[in-house]
């Protein structure tokens, strides 16, 4: 349900209030009341289309998400009233008596016209940070097929099949030009039934060539990792670099995160033109329902600034990081956009450099499923798994997984969550293989069985946590956080030492790995050879079977030790052995 609200002489505009589902319609001016608004017949269309998306999919308001909500507004008001020409009976109005008409407020149809006016093609000097201008590069790229479409097929299949094609790829989520681009081609491919797009009356729509065309003759990229569903993620990468070399252009990253602080910081790339300054980028982190929780950008100090804002074109900064934070404060995935600094519009500036900007993450670990031993079976467990998906997918579109490959993934992290090299499912030669994977009423669930010589390659590798990845819409996979530590089965009883002789200062740490073939309390303490109890490294009632856990060479207090000998006691059912380690700075 929505209602309707005509809003006070003050207020020059109409806009959909998606808080409330409220489409608002204000007066011309304060001396002048007006219906102007609500009797342009394409602006009414034009909010209703905004508030028939929003149940489809969260509007992100700036940007290219919010240029393609605008886009999508005009489109689906010019076709239905088949009047390319947006507003032009409110900008008549606006104008004083006597003046010669204005034209609309924004004009689908370029005429064939591109490059030239009133073609509008995406560049440095055409991208404004205002998402209604900055929306025309795609409104006229998806008028242009829609054009093409009633040429091919005449007017009521080609207007079919465009209105077909723009409303299905709204279930993609798409959020940036690139997204936007995937999901028209991908819906021109396999419709909703699995087939190519057709229009009501069933002729094939074959839009791919031109979506194609028509896209790229107004300047639009297709960029990588440039929205939520293409957002690279970086669960297993701590440090990334990357470039922002097109304007308005956006990368986004996502991550798993537990409860508790979530830090990012920029090291943001030195501006272009030889001065001291910094270009002007901004940090703002997202929820999986869209909603923004933190934002961070550097003082605009440097050019082009308007009052620590930034024109629309570029901008920079004296300071040469910038840091977010946010208190998380439950588990769940996040999305991470880098773009230009925030203009006076709303939106985002239009500020590239072919230099890298790179990221440092900083968040507790997420752990999102659970696994355990469904066959304990030396060097050829399996392992089960499952996954609530319900916080990934409150308002985003499904996650899809199989043990094809082709949708997921899924890889082993060893005791310290370091990712075990030849473990994923989906690469020849695997150290593990996928032997069921389902998706069903927003679980995932399946089980991974550990591959011969397992062992033998990882010999101080006992517990291991499972990470599965799966794809989304549009076919990016993304990790789904970590399961609970699992502990192999064993066929021995033994404690062992691993990299025993070792520098923390370089990073380096000693691995104790035991194996009890009865479950029962195990502890195991470190201890100066004068027997002093330097740290508890485990103290925990444990099921049958091996485990593993690192020493990075501190004492109970955290403290670095001083180098020298230590001897690390096991003591569980039928085990009390000890081990040497040797700290050597």
């Amino acid at each position: 349900n929505f209602s309707l609200a005509l809003l006070p002489p003050s207020i020059v505009n109409a806009f959909y209030d998606p808080d409330y589902n409220v489409l608002m319609f204000g007066d011309l001016s304060d001396s002048q009341p007006s219906d102007a608004f609500a009797d342009d017949a394409t602006v009414p269309h034009h909010e209703f289309t905004h508030y028939v998306v929003n149940q489809i999919m969260p509007i992100v308001n700036f940007g290219e998400s919010g240029a393609i909500s605008e886009g999508n507004a005009d489109y689906f008001s010019a076709t239905e009233l088949n009047d390319p020409n947006i507003g032009s009976y409110v900008n008549d109005q606006l104008q004083p008596t006597g003046s010669p008409a204005p034209g609309p407020i924004r004009e689908l149809d370029d005429g064939g016209a591109c490059p030239n006016t009133p073609c509008r093609v995406l560049s440095d000097s055409t991208w404004t940070g205002e998402i209604h201008a900055d929306s025309v590069f795609f409104s006229q790229a998806i008028w242009d097929v829609r054009k093409e479409m009633i040429k091919q097929h005449g007017y009521a299949d080609g207007v079919s099949c465009a209105d077909r094609l723009e409303f299905e790829s709204l279930f993609y989520y798409p959020q940036s030009f690139a997204e936007m681009i995937q999901a028209l081609l991908d819906v021109d491919k396999t419709g909703t039934l699995g087939g190519p797009l057709t229009s009501k009356n069933g002729v094939t729509c074959n839009a791919s060539t031109w979506i194609s065309s028509f896209t790229a003759l107004h300047g639009l990229y297709e960029e990588s990792n440039s929205g939520f569903e293409t957002a690279l993620d970086v669960s297993t990468t701590p440090t990334v670099t990357g470039i922002i070399a097109g304007v308005g252009q956006t990368n986004f990253y996502t991550f798993g995160a537990g409860p508790g602080a979530v830090s990012v910081t920029m090291t943001l790339p030195q501006s272009p033109d030889g001065t001291n300054y910094y270009s002007g980028y901004m940090l703002t982190l997202f929820d999986d329902q869209r909603n923004q929780l933190a934002q961070a950008y550097p003082p605009l100090n440097g050019y082009n600034d308007m009052g620590n804002m930034c024109g629309s074109a570029d901008c920079t900064t004296s300071q040469p990081t910038v840091t977010l934070g946010y208190d998380m404060p439950s588990g769940g995935q996040l999305f991470l956009e880098v773009s230009g600094g925030p203009t006076l519009y709303g939106s985002i500036s239009g500020v590239t450099n072919p230099l890298p900007y790179t990221l440092v993450f900083s968040y507790p670990e997420l752990q999102a499923s659970t696994a355990g031993l469904l066959i304990a079976t030396y060097d050829n467990d399996t392992i089960s798994f499952s996954e609530n998906l319900g916080r990934f997918q409150a308002s985003a579109p499904p996650y899809s997984f199989d043990c094809s490959g082709l949708n997921g993934y899924v890889q082993l992290r060893d005791q310290s969550k370091n990712v075990l090299e030849q473990t994923r499912t989906n690469q020849p030669g695997s150290l593990l293989a996928c032997t069921s994977g389902v998706v069903s009423n927003g679980s995932l669930s399946g089980s991974v069985t550990i591959q011969p010589g397992f062992a033998a390659r990882y010999p101080a590798v006992g517990t291991v946590y499972v990470e599965v990845f799966a794809s989304s819409t549009l076919h990016d996979v993304a990790s789904l956080g970590l399961s609970n530590s699992v502990n192999l089965a064993t066929n021995q009883t033994s404690f062992a030492a691993w990299n025993n002789v070792f520098d923390p200062l370089r990073g380096q740490f000693a691995t104790l790995k035991y194996q009890i073939q009865q479950s029962g309390h195990v502890t195991i303490r470190l201890y100066t050879l004068s027997g002093r109890l330097v740290a508890t490294l485990l103290d925990n009632n444990l099921p049958a079977g091996e485990g593993s856990i690192d020493w990075a060479g501190k004492n109970s207090a955290g403290s670095m030790v001083a180098s020298g000998v230590y001897i690390a006691h096991i003591d569980g059912p039928g085990i009390s052995q000890t081990q040497k380690i040797i700290v050597v700075k």
